[in-house]
Parts: C-alpha cells; sequence; structure tokens
C-alpha cells in the first residue's frame, strides 16, 4: 500500500519526538491543523509544506510524493489530478442524471488525493459539518471530494439528495452517517445543529473521499 501524505506526516513528526502541538508551533499552525493532515482530511499549502519540510528535517517533495530528487519540488501545480468543480446545484443534477449525463465544460481543481474517474469536488456552503472539538472538520468554503456510487458505512460522510417541498426540488446535504440499528441519521458535526433521520425519500449518492483547504 502507498503511504500517503499523511503517514509520512506522522513517521516523521514520532521519529522527530513531537507532539502534533509541537510540530503544529514549529509550523505556525495548531496542533489539530497537525492532526487533520496526518489523517489525509485535508492538505497543507505551500507555505505550510515549506515550514513542515524544515522542522521535520526533509523536503516539500518528500512529504507530497515519498521522494526526495529535488526536481519534483516544483511540479506541484501540474502533478496533481484535476477534477470536476462542481456549484451544488450541478452537482445535483449531475447525481441525479447520472448515466445519462455527463461533465463537460465545467470548472476544474487541482487535487492530490487519490481520485477516481467520476470522482468531483464542492465547496462546502455553511458551518454544519465545522467541528469546533477537532477533527474530522469540514469548514465552510473547504472543497470536499465526493465519490458517486462509493460504499458506505456507520461514521462515513455522505452527500444526500433529499426533496425539498418549498421549492418544489431535491437538495443535496453533506453529513456523517450514524447508523442505529434499524435507524439511521444523518449527523452534523456541528453540536449547534440537530441528527435528522434518514426517511426514504432521501438517496445516499456520494461519500467524501477528502477535503482541502487554503490556510
Amino acid at each position: 500500500m502507498m503511504e500517503s501524505l499523511g503517514i509520512r506526516l506522522k513517521r516523521l513528526r514520532k521519529d522527530k519526538g513531537l507532539t502534533q502541538v509541537e510540530l503544529g508551533k514549529l509550523s505556525g499552525v495548531t496542533g489539530v491543523t497537525i492532526g487533520y493532515w496526518e489523517k489525509d482530511l485535508n492538505e497543507p499549502g505551500s507555505k505550510a509544506l515549506s515550514k513542515l519540510a524544515q522542522a521535520l528535517g526533509t523536503t516539500e517533495s518528500y512529504l507530497l510524493y515519498g521522494v526526495s530528487s529535488p526536481e519534483l519540488s516544483f511540479v506541484q501545480s501540474t502533478s496533481g489530478t484535476k477534477i470536476p468543480y462542481l456549484s451544488w446545484g450541478e452537482a445535483i443534477s449531475f447525481l441525479i442524471l447520472k448515466g445519462e449525463k455527463t461533465m463537460g465544460n465545467v470548472d476544474r481543481i487541482t487535487t492530490f488525493f487519490d481520485v477516481e474517474e467520476g470522482d468531483f469536488a464542492v465547496s462546502m456552503p455553511d458551518d454544519t459539518m465545522h467541528n469546533p472539538s477537532g477533527s474530522p472538520s469540514i469548514p465552510v468554503g473547504a472543497t470536499v471530494i465526493l465519490r458517486p456510487g462509493e460504499s458506505y458505512k456507520n461514521g462515513s460522510i455522505v452527500a444526500v439528495i433529499v426533496p425539498d417541498p418549498l421549492k418544489n426540488e431535491p437538495s443535496m446535504t453533506i453529513k456523517k452517517l450514524v447508523i442505529d440499528g434499524k435507524l439511521v441519521y444523518l449527523s452534523p458535526l456541528n453540536p449547534r445543529y440537530q441528527s435528522s433521520l434518514l426517511t426514504p425519500e432521501c438517496k445516499i449518492v456520494a461519500v467524501a473521499k477528502g477535503v482541502q483547504f487554503n490556510l
């Protein structure tokens, strides 16, 4: 199994005998942010990546790709994979019409996550998935990478198409899936919001595979 950025980061941190908080101070971020990166929930930006490499005594290219070749240090913008970056309306249309409609002339975004054909990204529009207690967390404006048709389980972060009787059209939400016996709930990570029961009218259409945002 290929090592991810998060696995390499955690291993190097432990080799240095640093806690997440200590590495965060050396890198100009919080310990919580280091935790996000180690779990591959998002990725450091270029400035943070440079500070991480310096603090850990390694190179940016090693953190990103697992190799120390210096020529890789300047290919960040071209070596990633471009995937569709959809508005919520475009995402809903694509997911409902999947198999009948393809994504053509749409915006695209570069990601370094391990993506597959059909994966796409959306921007988190609200703070329902912002977890003030730590990780996982999806803050407002974060880019969420979704994989349609992926199998899900208890604890998965999923995209769900839900009916909207007020607008007489479907809407989409991203929530944590909580399975409690025969009952299934859509749970926000922000405790300010309440969980809701997954009803037969709702359809799980994709699973979140990663989150990335700029610091």
